[in-house]
Protein backbone atom coordinates (compact mmCIF):
# COMPACT_ATOMS: atom_id res chain seq x y z
CA UNK A 1 0.00 0.00 0.00
CA UNK A 2 1.21 3.55 -0.53
CA UNK A 3 1.74 6.01 2.16
CA UNK A 4 -0.88 8.93 2.01
CA UNK A 5 0.44 11.95 0.59
CA UNK A 6 1.02 14.42 4.32
CA UNK A 7 -0.78 17.77 4.62
CA UNK A 8 1.18 20.35 7.18
CA UNK A 9 0.67 23.57 7.98
CA UNK A 10 2.95 26.45 8.00
CA UNK A 11 2.83 26.04 11.79
CA UNK A 12 3.51 22.42 12.14
CA UNK A 13 6.57 23.27 9.93
CA UNK A 14 7.74 25.46 12.35
CA UNK A 15 7.34 23.10 15.22
CA UNK A 16 9.09 19.85 13.27
CA UNK A 17 12.25 22.85 12.49
CA UNK A 18 12.33 23.44 16.41
CA UNK A 19 12.00 19.99 17.08
CA UNK A 20 15.41 19.17 15.01
CA UNK A 21 16.92 21.70 16.49
CA UNK A 22 16.43 20.32 19.77
CA UNK A 23 17.37 16.66 18.76
CA UNK A 24 20.75 18.43 17.69
CA UNK A 25 20.97 20.07 20.90
CA UNK A 26 20.28 17.13 22.90
CA UNK A 27 22.45 14.74 20.73
CA UNK A 28 25.54 16.64 20.97
CA UNK A 29 26.33 17.02 24.60
CA UNK A 30 29.11 19.78 24.46
CA UNK A 31 26.47 22.09 23.53
CA UNK A 32 25.89 24.32 26.79
CA UNK A 33 24.30 26.99 25.43
CA UNK A 34 22.35 27.66 22.23
CA UNK A 35 19.15 30.41 20.99
CA UNK A 36 16.58 28.89 18.43
CA UNK A 37 15.11 31.57 16.69
CA UNK A 38 11.20 31.37 15.13
CA UNK A 39 8.81 33.50 13.57
CA UNK A 40 6.49 31.38 15.39
CA UNK A 41 4.81 33.02 18.33
CA UNK A 42 2.93 29.94 18.57
CA UNK A 43 6.43 28.34 19.10
CA UNK A 44 7.79 31.53 21.37
CA UNK A 45 4.75 30.80 23.26
CA UNK A 46 4.47 27.73 24.24
CA UNK A 47 8.32 27.33 25.16
CA UNK A 48 8.14 30.67 27.18
CA UNK A 49 6.38 28.57 29.26
CA UNK A 50 2.82 29.37 28.19
CA UNK A 51 -0.29 26.78 28.35
CA UNK A 52 -0.68 25.09 24.44
CA UNK A 53 -3.62 25.34 22.82
CA UNK A 54 -2.98 23.01 20.54
CA UNK A 55 -2.55 19.69 22.27
CA UNK A 56 -2.16 17.87 19.39
CA UNK A 57 1.65 15.54 18.96
CA UNK A 58 3.85 18.26 17.43
CA UNK A 59 3.88 20.87 20.25
CA UNK A 60 3.51 18.70 22.73
CA UNK A 61 6.53 16.83 21.78
CA UNK A 62 8.73 20.28 21.23
CA UNK A 63 7.83 20.78 25.06
CA UNK A 64 8.94 17.21 26.23
CA UNK A 65 12.46 17.99 24.07
CA UNK A 66 12.76 21.49 25.21
CA UNK A 67 12.42 20.07 28.56
CA UNK A 68 14.83 18.03 28.04
CA UNK A 69 17.95 19.93 26.25
CA UNK A 70 17.44 22.21 28.87
CA UNK A 71 18.68 20.01 31.43
CA UNK A 72 22.53 21.70 31.69
CA UNK A 73 21.93 23.60 29.17
CA UNK A 74 21.17 27.40 28.74
CA UNK A 75 18.57 27.39 26.12
CA UNK A 76 16.92 30.82 24.85
CA UNK A 77 13.87 30.78 22.01
CA UNK A 78 13.61 34.29 20.30
CA UNK A 79 10.78 35.79 18.15
CA UNK A 80 11.76 37.13 14.81
CA UNK A 81 10.13 38.83 12.15
CA UNK A 82 9.18 36.81 9.47
CA UNK A 83 9.63 37.55 5.75
CA UNK A 84 11.24 40.54 6.71
CA UNK A 85 14.40 39.94 5.66
CA UNK A 86 16.82 37.91 8.18
CA UNK A 87 18.79 35.82 6.31
CA UNK A 88 18.47 32.54 8.34
CA UNK A 89 14.49 32.92 8.10
CA UNK A 90 14.73 33.58 4.93
CA UNK A 91 16.47 30.61 4.25
CA UNK A 92 13.70 28.64 6.14
CA UNK A 93 11.00 29.85 4.44
CA UNK A 94 12.71 28.38 1.23
CA UNK A 95 13.60 25.18 2.15
CA UNK A 96 9.90 24.53 3.63
CA UNK A 97 8.75 25.50 0.60
CA UNK A 98 10.69 23.34 -1.60
CA UNK A 99 10.17 20.48 1.25
CA UNK A 100 6.44 20.85 0.97
CA UNK A 101 6.76 20.57 -2.61
CA UNK A 102 9.06 18.37 -3.24
CA UNK A 103 9.96 16.01 -0.49
CA UNK A 104 6.61 15.43 1.40
CA UNK A 105 4.88 13.63 -1.15
CA UNK A 106 4.77 9.54 -0.94
CA UNK A 107 7.37 9.16 -3.55
CA UNK A 108 9.85 10.38 -1.27
CA UNK A 109 9.51 7.57 1.29
CA UNK A 110 10.96 4.18 -0.10
CA UNK A 111 7.97 1.54 -1.48
CA UNK A 112 9.47 -0.98 1.67
CA UNK A 113 8.11 2.06 3.94
CA UNK A 114 4.92 1.43 2.71
CA UNK A 115 4.13 -1.90 3.40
Amino acid sequence: TALPELHATSTDAEFVGVVWALICIIADTAVREASIHTDSLNVVQLLDGQRPTDCSPLPLLTRVLWDIASKGRALTIAHVKGHDGHPWNSLADRLAVWTSKELLTPSFFPNELAD
